[in-house]
């Protein structure tokens, strides 16, 4: 196999563009379900909301997909990449407080050696190298 380091993941904390920055402060927060815990995200959503002695939403989703749609729904607030949110007209970025890091994740792409010189294989790795957030 090889492995290359493609991008960065980085996250930023959303609620739904019709909530003004005050109203989506008092929102709860939207996490993963409890099988996702260890996820960076789901980690820094507890803390923060913990920290901050902030309500977590009795719902819990188990893809990010799912916790974009809840946020832009207004169901709440939640930490997402940016890579994905900042580009959707639904909703708008909140600031956070200073000195609390947000996560970010590195990108792996893994390809089998054997194929690794394929048109096919290079086309796709260059396309996904041109698309990853740095």
């Amino acid at each position: 196999m090889i492995a290359r380091r493609v991008g960065t993941l980085r996250y930023g904390v959303y609620a739904a563009a019709s909530c003004s920055a005050r109203s989506a402060a008092m929102l709860p927060w939207v996490t993963y379900d409890e099988a996702l815990a260890h996820l960076p995200q789901a980690h820094w959503i507890a803390m923060n909301a913990a920290r901050q002695n902030e309500i977590i939403a009795g719902a819990r989703v188990e893809d990010a997909e799912p916790l974009l749609e809840a946020v832009a729904a207004g169901l709440g607030r939640s930490l997402l990449p940016s890579a994905v949110a900042d580009g959707d007209a639904r909703l708008r970025r909140l600031s956070t407080e200073r000195g609390t890091p947000l996560p970010a994740r590195e990108l792996w792409l893994l390809t089998h050696s054997e194929i690794e010189r394929l048109g096919r294989i290079e086309a796709v790795v260059e396309w996904i190298k041109g698309i990853a957030p740095r």
